[in-house]
């Protein structure tokens, strides 16, 4: 008897049940929670330490090490939720390796371009890209860690390691900051090497060995996920991220730091929208049998449990008082008091997109969604753009709102169009480089 056999077609670690499936959920948001508070630290921090335009080239490097992320997560970590939930240890330990060693062999060349970028560059802007580039790698593996638990149903294990994160990096910058010597440069080196530690503990966790040397097959396996996955996240938040560069080349770098710090204020919405997504779309994924009226309604509770969280939250945020914004920000503040409004306008329409989207990728449909996030895109950048010109940085942002909102409607047809739909299977059955590589990973036992 083989490993294999000794390791049924299980259901998901912690179970179908409701009780299983509210742990899962819980950990998931405790998991985002504890991600993002690692980020935002670092941008209060950088803030406190820095002037606008210093946090501006701080919000530049942020920029493009988020680009990356969604890239990383097209290729492998969105991959892994929908197309492997429902895999037994045995294989999600293969498949873990592969993508993984994937995200490495994306995450070397990157960083090392974003380093020689930012040594070419110099001046301010040029140490926190070299920051970057140097921990790019464990950024992007640290965070593929972290959806392929979500994907075993393991939240859990990613709250652990994300927990660790957060421990690392605080310390070393309590540190930083109680020696005088904190700086941008050395800030988000101590959260890109907190990360590393983090890739390795995961890699524990998991008992795998990441193989960059699997990532071309990789992608030739999941190909028809990536061919849209991928320009769908260049197109959205690439073209979000980029369309906030443009706004920066025509208002300032400070602009970019007043969208950065506002960003930053809205940061538990993003988290929430994310814990969600990450929960939803595995947990759909293995629900193949789920009726069209059923994922209609799964679609909408999110979206109206996200929009009501974001009328709350907002409605705080107006009443911050001053004194607390400038505490945090500091320069930046004038800038990102001045767009919370359109700020959560543009988060009640993004929220609402999220359940529908959810089911869309859960699913499988990535290529339903592709001309929709090229329209959506394009319009990103010329009205936050054409904003900008006009009316300097609060008309940018209230063209990224008519954006999203446009969206909102288009996003429910869709949902409605691929409920009807049956769910779209990967190629994993027929896959001889999985099968193979699956027979070297389970040991013969008797």
């Amino acid at each position: 008897m083989t490993q294999a056999d000794a390791e049924p077609q299980a259901p998901p670690r912690g179970g179908r049940s409701l009780a299983g499936l509210l742990g899962r959920a819980s950990w998931n948001v405790i998991d985002q929670v504890l991600s993002s508070l690692t980020n935002v630290v670092l941008g209060i921090v950088v803030a406190q330490k820095t002037s606008a335009e210093g946090y501006g080239a701080f919000g530049v490097a942020f920029l493009i090490f988020m680009i990356l992320i969604g890239v990383a997560r097209a290729i492998a970590g969105q991959t892994m939720g929908i197309r492997y939930s429902d895999k037994t240890p045995a294989q999600m330990r293969v498949a873990a390796a592969r993508a993984l060693g994937t995200i490495a062999a994306l995450g070397v060349p990157a960083g090392l371009i974003t380093l020689v970028v930012g040594i070419a560059l110099g001046g301010q802007i040029g140490p926190p890209l070299i920051a970057v580039g140097l921990t790019m790698p464990f950024l992007l593996m640290q965070d593929a860690a972290r959806m392929i638990f979500f994907a075993d149903g393991r939240a859990k294990l990613a709250a652990v390691n994300d927990g660790l994160w957060a421990v690392i990096q605080f310390t070393v910058i309590g540190l930083l900051i109680a020696f005088d010597a904190a700086e941008t440069w050395n800030l988000v080196l101590a959260w890109g090497g907190a990360a590393a530690v983090c890739v390795v503990v995961a890699c524990v966790q998991m008992r795998v060995v990441p193989k960059p040397s699997a990532a071309a097959g990789w992608v030739s396996q999941h190909r028809d996920l990536i061919v849209y996955q991928l320009p769908q996240t260049l197109l959205t938040s690439g073209a979000m991220q980029g369309s906030v560069l443009i706004v920066g080349k025509i208002i300032g770098l400070a602009g970019v730091g007043a969208i950065r710090a506002a960003t930053v204020l809205f940061g538990p919405l993003p988290i929430m929208q994310t814990a969600v997504m990450t929960f939803a779309v595995p947990e759909v994924s293995r629900r193949k049998g789920l009726a069209p009226r059923s994922l209609m309604l799964i679609g909408a509770a999110i979206s109206v449990l996200l929009v009501a969280m974001n009328g709350v939250y907002l409605s705080i945020l107006l009443l911050l008082p001053d004194g607390f914004g400038h505490a945090l920000f500091q320069d930046s503040w004038e800038g990102g008091r001045s767009i919370i409004l359109p700020m959560g306008m543009f988060y009640f329409a993004a929220c609402a997109c999220v359940g529908p989207a959810a089911v869309i990728i859960g699913r499988g449909h990535a290529r339903k969604t592709f001309f929709l996030t090229m329209f959506e895109g394009a319009l990103f950048i010329a009205l936050m753009a054409a904003g900008a010109v006009l009316w300097g940085l609060e008309g940018a942002i209230w063209g990224q709102v008519v954006v999203q909102a446009l969206e909102v409607p288009l996003w429910f047809w869709m949902m409605w169009q691929v409920a009807h739909l049956p769910f779209k299977e990967g190629r994993d059955d027929l896959d001889e480089a999985f099968e193979q590589a699956e027979e070297q990973a389970v040991t013969p036992t008797v």
